[in-house]
């Protein structure tokens, strides 16, 4: 049977990251596809261990902690390694990292005058004694410090000032592309902002904090320091020297977006995937209805944009009559906000679940939730520690010919931030007009917003239509996975999901593979099963897939032929799907069925970026 411990899924979620890495280094991905991959790598790494920080703070003194550390030193090695081969290659290709003693005179010019007119001005910088106090560092932000000395004193000062990254790179285009990063410029007028001190040392370095508790867990440097100036940020950032990083490659990656939109036509072809383009395609909504009113389901490809709800909103208000709209505000943009704005003003009753926790973009949902809710809109706010990680909105109106009342309900299985154009999630929605199923989600609402707390005393789990979270949730997953494995041979499970590191789950899979159930696993995350010696499950086949694309898909298939069962899913099998609010939603249409199974199959024969392209086409 299956043992597991913390450290394994450290590690397996650990080695799913480094998968991004290994992209960097595969001769068959273009070469700039090479370098995002190594952002991407960074940014999910530090994202991982700024939630991990238990095993810094626990675990110091354990082999564990030896062990954990040296692989991200290895990483960390590699990464460099990586770098320096991509940058050799674009240097071929004329994108070259120039130095700042190579420049052309002109530029030379242009960078003196941008220092003294944009970039000094707005750099808040602190000299600090030995014996004071740093201010307040930020997770992930890049700081630039050097050791001081004056002429007259023995003892050492130090400076700190925040990079502004606005004007993170500046680039000229003759014969090629030459860029200079804002951190060269920087370092290259420290005497400058060191004044009256001179600069004996300095470096980039970024400090990642944990998100809970805000205490380091890895300081990550440019280049070589002394052992100085690594006692001085040990001490004054309560970091242990362990966790101290030195990088060639740089602390920061955010200037490659902005250097991928400098490249001219023929560059974008040569070392670029072709773009994939969201584009919205508005579907009318007497088309909708038409569609709808058999109770049948218009699945959405992944590409499709979060908008449809927000659009069809605008479109029922404008041919019908309109009573209340309810649901989540993890998916709005200008347009929904705008259609409830109108619809408060003709009296339609609004009732909105809002969940301001970490990883929403609070900022930019708080103000339109307040507009809301001043002209009317009853919001309800969470309270509880469990994350609302699927989208749902419901609309209710009545036909202008028939006055029957309708209902048409929206459901995506993760989160696309408010207005987020760079937002690289991949979801799996619909609209349904099935009454059974708009109930079911209505009652759920009126539990989440505290208006029915018996819901789960009384709600019908008719044919397993909505799965929830907690107990409720994991058992009625166990009692499919147990329902195949009653079948023998005759049994089939195909799961596609983000993240498979629930051990119980694990556990219950393999006893179906033991009796002779085939399962088919996709992961696009973390993957426990890499910790198992998988030859001794024969009739477990998974696959894992990783790309540019945060993909929340979770997908479940069991049973076959008439037997099958097919479920959407804002839940993936990790260890907060039985914690946090999910939904699994069964799947009755046909062609909404074959549509989703078109895509597992897909994910199962593609890399994940291919099954975008294939997908983003149609």
């Amino acid at each position: 049977m299956v043992s597991m411990n913390n450290n394994k899924v450290f590690m397996a979620r650990l080695r799913y990251i480094e998968k991004y890495l290994e992209k960097a280094n595969q001769d068959e991905v273009p070469i700039f596809e090479r370098l995002k991959y190594i952002a991407i790598f960074t940014d999910k790494l530090n994202n991982f261990l700024s939630s991990q920080e238990q095993i810094f703070i626990y675990a110091k003194n354990s082999d564990t902690f030896s062990i954990q550390l040296e692989y991200l030193r290895k990483l960390n090695i590699k990464r460099d390694r990586y770098f320096q081969k991509i940058t050799e290659a674009l240097r071929d290709k004329n994108i070259i990292h120039q130095r700042i003693r190579d420049i052309e005179d002109g530029l030379k010019s242009y960078i003196h005058n941008l220092f003294y007119g944009k970039i000094l001005p707005e750099l808040n910088i602190f000299i600090l004694d030995e014996n004071d106090d740093l201010p307040f560092i930020k997770s992930e932000v890049s700081y630039i410090t050097a050791i001081l000395r004056a002429n007259n004193e023995d003892s050492h000062k130090y400076l700190i000032a925040e990079i502004p990254m606005d004007q993170d790179i500046i680039y000229t285009r003759s014969e090629g592309i030459k860029y200079i990063m804002i951190e060269d410029i920087l370092l290259s007028h420290i005497n400058t902002l060191a004044i009256p001190y001179d600069a004996e040392e300095a470096i980039i370095f970024s400090l990642t904090k944990s998100l809970d508790k805000n205490l380091p867990i890895k300081l990550e440097i440019s280049g070589r320091i002394s052992n100085n100036f690594k006692s001085f940020l040990s001490k004054k950032l309560t970091i242990d020297k362990v966790q101290i990083f030195e990088s060639l490659s740089g602390v920061s990656f955010k200037y490659v977006n902005k250097l991928e939109n400098i490249l001219n036509d023929e560059q974008t072809h040569e070392l670029t995937y072709p773009k994939i383009i969201k584009k919205s395609s508005h579907i009318p909504f007497l088309k909708i209805e038409e569609i709808l009113k058999n109770n049948e389901i218009i699945s959405l490809i992944p590409f499709e944009p979060s908008d449809i709800s927000s659009k069809l909103l605008i479109d029922i208000a404008e041919n019908h009559n309109l009573i209340e709209i309810r649901g989540t505000t993890n998916d709005i943009d200008d347009n929904f906000v705008f259609a409830v704005e109108n619809a408060l003003k003709i009296g339609v009753r609004v009732n909105l679940m809002a969940e301001l926790k970490e990883g929403i973009c609070v900022e930019k949902i708080i103000p339109e939730i307040i507009k809301m809710e001043n002209l009317g809109a009853n919001i309800y706010y969470s309270s509880t520690k469990s994350n609302i990680n699927f989208n749902y909105h419901q609309l209710l109106y009545t036909d202008d010919k028939s006055e029957e009342l309708r209902t048409i309900t929206y459901f995506s299985t993760g989160s696309i931030f408010l207005n987020n154009e760079d937002n690289n999630k991949v979801n799996l929605s619909f609209l349904s007009g099935d009454r059974k199923l708009s109930k079911e989600l209505a009652s759920y609402f009126d539990y989440l917003s505290g208006v029915d707390l018996n819901f789960n005393n009384h709600k019908k789990n008719d044919e397993y239509s909505v799965i929830l979270s907690g107990d409720d949730f994991f058992d009625s997953i166990i009692k499919l996975i147990d329902n195949e494995k009653r079948k023998g041979s005759k049994g089939r499970i195909f799961i596609k999901v983000k993240n498979l590191t629930n051990i119980e789950i694990i556990k219950y899979l393999i006893m179906a593979a033991d009796a002779g159930v085939q399962i088919k696993i996709i992961t696009s995350g973390a993957n426990l099963l890499n910790e198992l010696n998988i030859k001794e499950y024969k009739n477990i086949h998974f696959k894992e897939i990783i790309g540019q694309f945060d993909d929340e898909m979770n997908i479940y298939l069991f049973g076959q032929k008439e037997d099958e069962r097919l479920y959407i899913s804002s839940a993936d099998f990790n260890f907060d799907s039985i914690k946090n609010y999910e939904l699994a939603i069964r799947l009755k249409d046909k062609i909404a069925i074959n549509k989703v199974k078109h895509i597992l199959n897909l994910y199962y024969k593609y890399n994940i970026d291919t099954v975008y392209a294939k997908l983003g086409s149609r």
